[in-house]
């Protein structure tokens, strides 16, 4: 699962994307469903970050077989981030993320999403009743009212080089370390530097988790501070201890590695 998201981060999320098709959908569809966790509260800008992070692991990889088991990874992702969830509210979240790209899949146009939506509406099936039918209904239907709108965006976005989630993870996850050690944007950065260069640190440890490939931050770092784009605070050693800390580091090649992303979901 994605880290929750913060109160700002929420509001981040309405503002910037109150316009997009997808969340609007989302927010009109989930409202039903979302209300019904109490002790894990869940909302809608969650809900469509999940998704997005979601669809764009389906356009790098479509047959994957962690969506076998979508359903089960999720549940079991929020349960370890709080133990203290009841079952019920675990399997409630788990129904909403999994059901909500289903029915967004199901009203796309390649026949290869419906049956993706089918197996993963399938999933779904044993925990129905923790919601209520018409909580469901107004899910499906809610997405379903934006169908052809969403279809044509979701066609058009899986054919581009475009990434929802980096646009996404450059406003809720600025690079930052800590105990007084920070790599943090300048105050002459622009929206669109600062969403390439946070990019560029996922695309990096993505592209190691799917290729193998070792990458050296250090000439990263060098260029965009040189650029007057990042301001970096703490010795050289604090800074590498942090990125250690955050990506992992092989001393044979003298890079980091790039372990599992922050806002990458683990699978299988």
């Amino acid at each position: 699962m994605l880290s929750r998201l913060q109160p700002n981060e929420i509001a981040k999320i309405r503002t910037i994307f109150c316009d997009h098709i997808v969340f609007k959908s989302i927010s009109e569809a989930c409202l039903s469903c979302c209300e019904r966790p109490k002790v894990y509260p869940l909302c809608q800008e969650q809900v469509f970050v999940e998704v997005c992070f979601l669809l764009d692991e389906l356009k790098q990889n479509q047959k994957d077989v962690q969506w076998r088991n979508l359903f089960r990874n999720i549940r079991q992702d929020y349960h370890l981030q709080n133990t203290a969830v009841p079952d019920t509210e675990l399997d409630c979240i788990a129904l909403t993320i999994v059901s909500t790209l289903a029915s967004i899949l199901a009203v796309s146009y390649p026949v290869m999403y419906h049956e993706l939506a089918e197996l993963l509406f399938l999933q779904t099936v044993k925990v129905k009743s923790v919601v209520p039918q018409d909580a469901l209904d107004n899910l499906m239907n809610g997405i379903e009212k934006y169908g052809t709108t969403i279809a044509h965006w979701l066609k058009d976005y899986m054919d581009s080089d475009d990434f929802i989630s980096d646009k996404i993870t450059s406003y809720i996850a600025p690079p930052q370390t800590v105990k007084g050690t920070y790599i943090r944007f300048t105050k002459t950065a622009t929206i669109e530097q600062q969403a390439e260069f946070t990019s560029l640190l996922n695309r990096i440890i993505t592209e190691k988790k799917s290729k193998g490939k070792a990458a050296d931050i250090r000439y990263h770092l060098n260029k965009y501070k040189s650029d007057d784009i990042i301001e970096i605070s703490g010795t050289e050693k604090d800074i590498y201890d942090e990125l250690v800390a955050l990506w992992g580091y092989n001393q044979q090649y003298n890079t980091f590695m790039a372990a599992e992303p922050k806002l990458i979901r683990k699978r299988d």
